[in-house]
Parts: C-alpha cells; sequence; structure tokens
C-alpha cells in the first residue's frame, strides 16, 4: 500500500440546502459513513431561494465495487434531477490521507450556537455555545430551514431544566441545542440505526451523554408513552404529524410546549387543526419559502 494510504474516488455535487438531506442519504447509502457536506456561501443576506449553496462530498474506495456503487449513484441523482436542480457530479482520484485530514467550515445557527465537526474546533469561538456534529450526517446539522426555525424557537422557549423529547432526532441536534440551553435531560427517538448511532456519538463528542437517553423505533412502539414531557419537539413531516397525533399529544406535560417543525405550507391548515381540536394553543409561527414551523401549548 502506498505511504499515502489506499486509493479512493472522490465523488461531489452541489444542491440547494433544502435537498441536502435527500442528497445525503444517497450518497450514504452507496459511499457508506464518508459522506461529508460545507456550505458555499456563508452570506445568508445574498443567498437566492434555489442557489446550489451546498456541497455533498463522498469517497468510495477504489475497487471492484466501485463501477456498481457508482451507477446506482448516478440512478439516483438522475431520478432527483426530475425533482430539484443540482450541479454535475464531479470525480477525482485521491489517497485516503487527502479525506481523513479534510477540515470542515463551521455552522452558525440561532443566535449563539455554532456547529463545529471536530472538539479541537470549540476553542476556535469562545464567545459561542459549541456542538460537535459529525459531518457525515447532513440533515439536522443547521442546512436545512426547518432545524434554523426549530433552533430559533428553542432558543426563545428553553428556559432551563426541562425534559425534553426529540422525535425524528436525526444526529441529535435539537436535542443538544436543548441541554447547551439548559434544559435537565432529553430522549431521542428515530427509526433509522444509522441516526441513533450518529447521535449517540455526537453526544459523547459534545459532552452530553450522560444526560440522554435513546430509542430506536417508530413512534408508537415508544416505550415512555406513559411519562410527559416540558417539551416535546417533532420535526418530521406533516404526514407523520398527523398519522401520529395522539401519541405527540400525550406525551406533553401540562403546560408544557411542542415545537413543530416539517410542516408544508400547503398542509398547514390541515395539521394544525388537528391539534387545535385537541385542545393546544399556537402560541408563534415561523414559515421559511414553503416550510412552516410553529409552538403550541398543552
Amino acid at each position: 500500500m502506498s505511504e499515502r494510504g489506499s486509493k479512493w474516488v472522490e465523488l461531489k455535487i452541489r444542491v440547494n440546502s433544502e435537498y441536502v438531506e435527500p442528497t445525503v442519504r444517497l450518497f450514504h447509502k452507496y459511499l457508506s459513513e464518508n459522506v461529508f457536506t460545507q456550505i458555499i456561501d456563508f452570506n445568508e443576506e445574498s443567498r437566492s431561494e434555489n442557489e446550489l449553496d451546498v456541497e455533498v462530498i463522498g469517497y468510495i474506495l477504489s475497487d471492484q465495487n466501485f463501477s456498481e456503487s457508482l451507477t446506482n449513484l448516478q440512478v439516483g441523482l438522475k431520478l432527483f434531477e426530475k425533482i430539484f436542480l443540482m450541479s454535475d457530479l464531479e470525480m477525482k482520484e485521491v489517497f485516503s490521507d487527502t479525506w481523513e485530514k479534510q477540515e470542515f467550515p463551521p455552522i452558525k445557527i440561532g443566535r449563539d450556537i455554532v456547529i463545529v465537526a471536530k472538539n479541537k474546533d470549540k476553542k476556535n469561538f469562545p464567545d459561542k455555545l459549541s456542538l460537535v456534529i459529525e459531518p457525515s450526517m447532513a440533515f439536522g446539522t443547521g442546512h436545512h430551514v426547518t432545524t434554523k426555525m426549530c433552533i430559533e424557537f428553542i432558543e426563545h422557549y428553553i428556559k432551563g431544566y426541562e425534559s425534553v423529547i426529540d422525535l425524528g432526532t436525526g444526529s441529535g441536534i435539537l436535542a443538544l441545542c436543548s441541554l447547551l440551553l439548559g434544559s435537565k435531560k432529553v430522549y431521542c427517538v428515530d427509526n433509522d440505526i444509522e441516526a441513533i448511532n450518529s447521535a449517540k456519538n455526537n453526544f459523547r463528542e459534545s459532552g452530553f451523554i450522560s444526560k440522554s437517553k435513546f430509542f430506536h423505533g417508530n413512534l408508537f412502539e415508544i416505550p415512555v408513552k406513559s411519562e410527559k414531557f416540558d417539551l416535546v419537539l417533532a420535526n418530521l413531516t406533516s404526514s407523520i404529524l398527523i398519522e401520529n397525533f395522539k401519541v405527540i399529544s400525550n406525551m406533553v406535560s401540562k403546560n408544557g410546549i411542542v415545537i413543530m417543525s416539517g410542516i408544508l405550507a400547503s398542509r398547514f391548515n390541515e395539521v394544525i387543526k388537528i391539534y387545535l381540536n385537541e385542545n393546544f394553543k399556537l402560541l408563534n409561527k415561523l414559515q421559511n419559502g414553503n416550510w412552516i414551523s410553529v409552538v403550541l401549548k398543552g
């Protein structure tokens, strides 16, 4: 083997931040865990709605399986092209030390929170609240507007010492932000085992593993149905929020709140009506493009 390590192929594509999640999941499916993201332009004011502002970068070993994996990836990207814009797929050969030593820029979200890729990067932001989120899990690292709106609400409503459950935790970013801002404990739920494993690693890296519990499974399988939480985080989809409204509403403590996101504007009335009929009160609402986030009080 070369002193520079094994030979890999770097695959790179640009997409709009709204479509980072499906693109990374496709890359992740065929490129194992060696998938990363970086923002192209940090200037939020000058960024256009459809700009290809996030780079998704993946690495795959150049071996006998490379050709099949590449073909599968390209087929998936062709399907995505029918739904959203993306750049051409770029490819180049690299050695393993190239991506192993790669640095990834921080992501600033909310008022005072910054996401870094490695623990050692925290010292660069002494005046910020910093979290370590591994770059291989893009969704939930602050790129998507639904995540950003949730964090804006979390910053506003966390007062300290709350119990929190995060439904569809992904990388664990929302639960981590809650702990960073003073909540006492979090319970993270996801039906994707890779997301749970990634979240656990991020909690360890950020120093919050002792304040967290994790459950792999669907919402209706959660073993803490009888437990009530001061804050329920539900950055899901309109359909899941509707189908599981009983499960979600039963988790909220008296005077507790739900921060709900991932709601399509076209389905907002349909979603909100169900929860208002359960005697929830609408406290706050944010909209960014086609996405809506709300805060409800139980």
